[in-house]
């Protein structure tokens, strides 16, 4: 029967050996993992390779002015923050469409030609294009790529740990390519060409290999079908009886990517609390990202005397820092949990910040270990919450926090530059840290407050679950009775085509009667065991915590298309009761008690008094064996015969008309 879709079984492709799947999958994701690592560490090695080279080749190309050396490099610097801003919001959202692979190999196939072609011919115009160019595909196809593809593979704690991984590979290179790019240069940097063409080589290797071993890790792009074959299903499959009680929920449309204002990332800050509170606390760690820190440590160690050799020893030991505290984060994460890890984190970053104010440089380094680690749990929690509340694909969040990212340092700089001019014009230019542990300060803050509001939410949901749906016309539902099951449908783009039809003939309970094929339900389902599936013929029993009100819930699926969908469902049981031909009576009554849509799949009924239903001028009385025949049940066979509302209403008019006793078969929602 059309009206109720068949249990399907989930071990169609088990095979005769012993093969755990999940034993397989973590397999399958642990090497993943190490290659988008490896690619992080490629691509930032590929850069860092080629940073004190190119002020080598500035300074010859200026002919020793370090006045204007500096500036060239400011304005690259800044550029480079302008092309991170306004790139980041749409390639990540081309990521999600086209996928991470495309995007991870075009840093170093640009990379490849760069280089070469600024050794061969090292002006300042091709220096600043490579400085521009080159640094804003490392953070688009490294950076911003390897945070989607690791959020693709994980999510929760787990994504959090991998992000500790991430920056432990970074912190490798920040290590290793400086001593590489000195090696390369030779005695007094002698030969800067020399590490454009080790770049380009490694750029070489890396496109090559990449392309091999990499391997796409949006799976939901792989699954979902064409733009043009999802509009061309859901239009074949759409109807429109609206007016007639059948709620179509999503329309195919066009889901290609667009270019994105550089502004979307303000959306963190304006859907809701819960993303609102993480993004803050998102942005004050950006504040105090390494990066400042870094430019002003370096500021007050030049005040205090210390030498070209010590200050690059410092900042190595800052990348060794990063790399101990990444690969530590995962086993603090698992045996503290989130929360108290980000404390610590605080907590750490603070007491460095002080031990600089008393240019105890070293003492900090050593705190900010742990320290460095503390935007891991903020960056999983803005993308996971942003993912499903705003039904955006992962790298386009990620693009928005590298958005956020750049407008944040930028502020953050201007700030720290006053406020070490502030403390220097008074004499103390190390009081300028006050600033970065006040703000570290404020981050714990603000993790209190987020603590308290999900436990707030935690409880309020464990309240809501133990409690009975009464509906309006004396059903009761539980979420404990049988065949009631509770799902979670994640969030989808407002462009997305749902693909649900609705049947809202009963005004508490609507009922699935259709998913279109290449919709997103559809998509969902291909994603989900059999149980976890939202199928043909299931009772839609609450939404969000509503019940009773199928208009509002149908509402509810279509406005709130942007958020994840808690879906409390129950599967339909067919049974059959026996009716009274004999017992079909002409009638003058009103009108009839049975109602059906056009495009249905079953006759509902309406009214049902002294066991009679009213059908057609008829009064047909239910026989007293089976008194089971009510309100709001669902007539899904008369006789046997199965199809659309038309056919039904057909077999159960002639059945009338022959005054035999015949069966139905019915659904109902308890």
């Amino acid at each position: 029967a059309d009206a109720v879709v068949s249990q399907e079984l989930d071990q169609e492709s088990v095979g005769s050996e012993p093969l755990s799947p999940v034993r397989s999958e973590e397999s399958r994701r642990s090497r993943m993992k190490r290659l988008i690592l490896l690619h992080q560490l490629s691509i930032l090695s590929i850069s860092l390779l080629t940073l004190q080279p190119r002020n080598e080749l500035l300074l010859q190309a200026f002919g020793g002015d370090t006045a204007a050396t500096s500036r060239h490099i400011g304005r690259g610097a800044a550029l480079v923050a302008l092309s991170d801003f306004i790139i980041s919001p749409s390639a990540g959202a081309f990521s999600d469409f086209y996928g991470r692979k495309p995007l991870m190999l075009l840093a170093p196939g640009i990379a490849l030609p760069l280089k070469l072609a600024t050794a061969l011919m090292p002006t300042p115009a091709m220096l600043m294009l490579d400085r521009v160019l080159g640094d804003s595909l490392r953070t688009l196809g490294g950076t911003t790529m390897a945070y989607a593809c690791l959020a693709d593979l994980y999510s929760g704690p787990a994504y959090a740990a991998a992000l500790g991984q991430l920056n432990a590979a970074s912190g490798l290179g920040l290590v290793l390519a400086p001593l590489v790019a000195s090696a390369v240069m030779g005695p007094s940097g002698a030969h800067p060409r020399r590490a454009y063409l080790v770049a380009a080589l490694l750029a070489a290797l890396h496109l090559f290999v990449g392309s091999f071993l990499l391997e796409e890790t949006n799976m939901l792009r792989a699954l979902s079908p064409s733009p043009a074959t999802a509009a061309s299903l859901a239009s074949s499959s759409s109807t429109d009886t609206s007016s007639m009680g059948l709620a179509s929920l999503g329309d195919a449309s066009d889901r290609r990517p667009t270019l994105k204002p550089v502004w979307t990332f303000l959306r963190l800050f304006t859907q809701g609390s819960r993303l609102r509170m993480r993004a803050f606390l998102l942005a004050l760690h950006c504040f105090v990202e390494g990066k400042v820190i870094q430019d002003q440590a370096s500021m007050l160690q030049l005040s205090n005397g210390w030498g070209a050799s010590e200050r690059s020893r410092w900042t190595s030991s800052l990348g060794l820092a990063i790399l101990v505290g990444g690969q530590c984060s995962g086993y603090l994460l698992r045996w503290v949990g989130e929360h108290n890890f980000t404390s610590a984190c605080h907590l750490t970053s603070f007491l460095a910040f002080m031990s600089f104010r008393r240019s105890s440089f070293w003492w900090g380094l050593i705190l900010l270990v742990l320290g460095q680690q503390r935007r891991l749990i903020s960056s999983s929690w803005v993308v996971k919450e942003a993912s499903d509340t705003l039904g955006i694909g992962k790298g386009e969040v990620i693009g928005w926090i590298a958005s956020l990212r750049g407008v944040a340092e930028a502020i953050s700089a201007m700030l720290f530059a006053g406020a070490l001019r502030a403390a220097t014009s008074r004499g103390t230019p190390v009081n300028a840290f006050l600033l970065p542990a006040g703000l570290v300060a404020l981050a714990e803050f603000q993790r209190s407050r987020i603590a308290l509001h999900d436990d707030g939410e935690e409880l309020r949901r464990q309240t809501s679950l133990q409690g009975i749906s009464s509906l309006d016309d004396g059903r009761r539902i539980s979420a404990a009775c049988p065949g009631v099951v509770r799902l979670r449908i994640p969030p989808r783009s407002p462009r997305e085509p749902l693909g649900l039809g609705l049947d809202l003939l009963d005004a508490c309970v609507p009922q699935v009667c259709t998913v279109a094929r290449g919709s997103f339900v559809d998509t969902y389902n291909a994603t989900v065991s059999d149980e976890k599936r939202l199928k043909v013929g299931d009772f839609l029993i609450e939404i969000n915590g509503i019940s009773g009100e199928a208009l509002i819930m149908a509402d509810l699926l279509q406005s709130e298309g942007n958020t994840a969908l808690e879906v409390a469902v129950q599967r339909p049981q067919e049974f059959s009761v026996s009716v009274s031909a004999h017992g079909a009576v002409q009638s003058e009554a009103g009108a009839d008690s049975i109602a059906s849509l056009p495009s249905g799949l079953s006759l509902y009924i309406e009214k049902l008094q002294a066991a009679e239903l009213l059908f057609q001028g008829f009064n047909v009385k239910v026989d007293a064996s089976s008194p089971d025949l009510r309100q709001h049940d669902r007539i899904v066979a008369v006789n046997k015969v199965r199809g659309k509302s038309e056919q039904l209403r057909e077999a159960f008019s002639s059945a009338v008309l022959r005054k035999e006793p015949f069966n139905l078969s019915i659904l109902r929602s308890r």
